[in-house]
C-alpha cells in the first residue's frame, strides 16, 4: 500500500465525527510531512476491554484525543481509560477540548499547540521516518534484533513473520512450526476467534490465550497432549491472523506465551499466558 492510499483511507475514517475530522485534517496538512505515520480510530487493549483513540502517531507513541462536551462530562471515565492505555503501552496523550461556543481562531490555537509538540518530537535524534516498504519487511526486524508488541509489529504473510527467526521461508502453509533457532519453542499463527477446527480466544488485555479443539470428543485428549508435550512446545511466539483497520489481512505479533499446565487441566482447555512482549530475531542461514 502506498503512502497516498494509506493517508487517504485514514482521513476518510475520521469523517463520521465533524470535530475529529477537522482536527485530523488540520494536523496532517499543517505538518505537511510525509515522514510521519498517523492512524485514526486506533484500538488499544485495556484490562477490561479495548479503548479507541482518535488519532495515534506510532513513531512517538502519542495519542491525540478530541474531547467534545460529552467527553468532558465523562472526564473521570476518560482519565481511567487513558491511565489503562498508558500503563499497558507507556504511550502519551495530548487532549484537545472542544467548546461549541468558542470561535475558530481559539479552537485552531489548541490544535496548533499540538502541532508544535509533534514538530519538536520530529527534531529528536531517534526519530525514524515512516517507510511503508520496510515496516512489514522481515529484514527491518532482523537488523533491529527483536520484535516487540509495543511497536505494533505485523507481517503480510506467515512466511515473512517466520523469516525473522533464523530461516528464510518463501512460502509457509502450516500455522504451527518449530522455532528455527531456539529449541523448545514454536511459532504459532492462530485465528484467535472461532473457526472451522478451533475455538481460540484472547483476553481483553491480551495476556491470556485459550485454545479448544472443535473435533468431537477430542477436547480432553488435546489438552493432555499439550501438557505431555510441554517441554517441546510449551512456549509459543504468537502471530495472530487479523485484519487491519483498513481491511487487509496480516499477522500481528502478540508476544511469547507459556502453557499454564494446572490451569489447563482445571479448565479442560489449553491456556497460555504471556511471559514476554519481546522476542529475539535471527538472520537466516538456510532457505526453504
Amino acid at each position: 500500500m502506498t503512502k497516498l492510499q494509506f493517508i487517504t483511507r485514514q482521513l476518510d475514517r475520521a469523517q463520521r465525527k465533524r470535530y475529529e475530522h477537522y482536527v485530523v485534517q488540520r494536523i496532517w496538512h499543517k505538518l505537511g510531512d510525509d515522514r510521519i505515520k498517523f492512524i485514526t480510530q486506533q484500538f488499544v487493549s485495556r484490562p477490561d476491554g479495548r479503548a479507541m483513540t482518535d488519532l495515534y502517531l506510532p513513531q512517538f507513541g502519542l495519542h491525540v484525543e478530541i474531547d467534545e462536551p460529552q467527553h468532558i462530562m465523562n472526564a473521570t471515565a476518560d482519565r481511567v481509560r487513558e491511565a489503562d492505555v498508558i500503563n499497558a503501552t507507556n504511550h502519551e496523550f495530548l487532549r484537545i477540548p472542544v467548546n461549541f461556543e468558542e470561535d475558530l481562531a481559539e479552537f485552531d490555537s489548541k490544535i496548533d499547540a499540538v502541532i508544535r509538540d509533534i514538530q519538536q518530537r520530529i527534531q529528536t535524534r531517534d526519530f525514524i521516518p515512516w517507510d511503508p516498504s520496510s515496516e512489514m519487511n522481515p529484514e527491518t526486524y532482523i537488523e533491529k534484533g527483536y520484535v516487540d508488541v509495543d511497536e505494533d509489529v505485523a507481517f503480510r504473510t506467515m512466511a515473512d513473520a517466520a523469516s525473522c527467526f533464523g530461516r528464510k521461508y518463501t512460502i509457509l502453509q502450516r500455522a504451527f512450526i518449530p522455532h528455527p533457532s531456539e529449541p523448545n519453542k514454536y511459532l504459532w499463527f492462530p485465528k484467535l476467534y472461532e473457526n472451522a477446527d478451533w475455538f481460540n480466544s484472547i483476553s481483553a488485555d491480551e495476556e491470556i490465550i485459550t485454545e479448544i479443539t472443535k473435533k468431537p470428543g477430542r477436547r480432553e485428549a488435546q489438552v493432555k497432549l499439550h501438557i505431555s508435550n510441554f517441554g517441546r512446545n510449551g512456549r509459543r511466539l504468537v502471530f495472530a491472523r487479523v485484519r487491519s483497520p483498513l481491511g487487509d489481512l496480516m499477522y500481528r505479533f502478540k508476544g511469547e506465551y507459556l502453557l499454564e499446565i494446572e490451569r489447563s487441566r482445571q479448565e479442560n482447555q489449553s491456556v497460555f499466558s504471556r511471559v514476554s512482549k519481546r522476542a529475539t530475531t535471527y538472520r537466516a542461514k538456510t532457505k526453504i
